[in-house]
């Protein structure tokens, strides 16, 4: 069962195939044993880093803008959430 899905992407939740010697890597972890493409990895690291507050809501926010975000619909409901709240303007406050 080489082919065999093994993993499921933490972005877009479609399974995907990483190979044994990504999930052996013990000095880091390894994109593919996190999401099935770049850019879905690329996402994971604006929302973590945003989430952890290493990065603000600008700096985010502009980070997604250059992200391909043509799938967006497809991802997980939450990570569709994230990434809408982050691209919408901020309210005006008095």
């Amino acid at each position: 069962m080489k082919n065999k899905k093994n993993h499921v992407c933490l972005i877009c939740g479609k399974p995907y195939r990483a190979c044994q010697s990504c999930e052996n890597v013990k000095s880091f972890q390894p994109w593919r044993t996190i999401t099935d493409t770049l850019t879905c990895y690329k996402i994971f690291l604006i929302l973590n880093s945003y989430s952890n507050g290493y990065t603000n809501r600008t700096e985010a926010k502009e980070q997604l803008s250059s992200c391909d975000l043509s799938q967006l619909d497809s991802f997980i409901p939450h990570i569709q959430e994230s990434v809408r709240q982050l691209l919408e303007k901020p309210e005006d406050t008095i």
